[in-house]
């Protein structure tokens, strides 16, 4: 009998560690293997600023309100504003702290010709409008154009540009399609990084 309960537990000790073997090696292959395969994917679905990027961009047509950029009181297409490298085009409101604090910054980088800058002021409500972009436009002597949506135009622009929260900044390429999505505030130093992995160096 003893001889009999030795077998039998040394048999669930070898099933046991049987199992866990099995379960190391299972694992090792979900993290070694699958996960770093899937997990960029299922990001990028699961993440609409990612799930745009390395599309083509829609060409939306929206008013230019900015007395100093040369397109002003014209209707003006994202296609139009696409250089030799792309444009940076930025979302953002005349209220956002946040998007404040990059004007100067965005604005230096146009004028050092190192990106073309597109503002499209899509979250106005009722703490902006055409007048509070006018005033912020002469405040910061912003040259480039700046894309008031309205309500409506605003809701078609989310389904192709998700910008759930502001500032939200799409590097289009030359050939209109979405190179990088930038959530929030930016450094000059960070933008420059980015535009140049996206459009490539002067």
């Amino acid at each position: 009998m003893e001889k009999v309960r030795r077998c039998f537990w040394a048999g669930v000790a070898v099933g046991a560690l049987a199992a866990l073997v099995v379960l190391g090696v299972g694992f090792s292959v979900l993290f070694v293997v699958v996960l770093p395969f899937v997990g960029p994917r299922f990001a990028a679905r699961t993440d609409p600023l990612r799930a745009v990027e390395g599309q083509r961009a829609f060409d939306f047509e929206l008013e230019d309100v900015n007395p100093a950029s040369p397109t002003v009181g014209r209707r003006v297409r994202l296609a139009e504003t696409l250089g030799d490298r792309g444009a940076v085009v930025n979302f953002m409101a005349s209220w956002c702290p946040p998007c404040l604090e990059e004007l100067p910054v965005l604005h230096k980088i146009e004028a050092e010709k190192a990106a073309r800058i597109v503002f499209v002021a899509a979250w106005e409500g009722e703490g902006g409008g055409r007048d509070a972009l006018v005033k912020l436009a002469k405040a910061e002597a912003l040259t480039s154009p700046i894309l008031f949506a309205t309500e409506a135009e605003d809701e078609e622009l989310r389904h192709h540009y998700p910008h759930e929260t502001i500032p939200t900044t799409y590097l289009v390429g030359q050939d209109q399609v979405i190179r990088r999505v930038l959530r929030g505030a930016h450094s000059d130093s960070e933008f420059r990084r980015e535009i140049d992995q996206a459009f490539g160096g002067k």
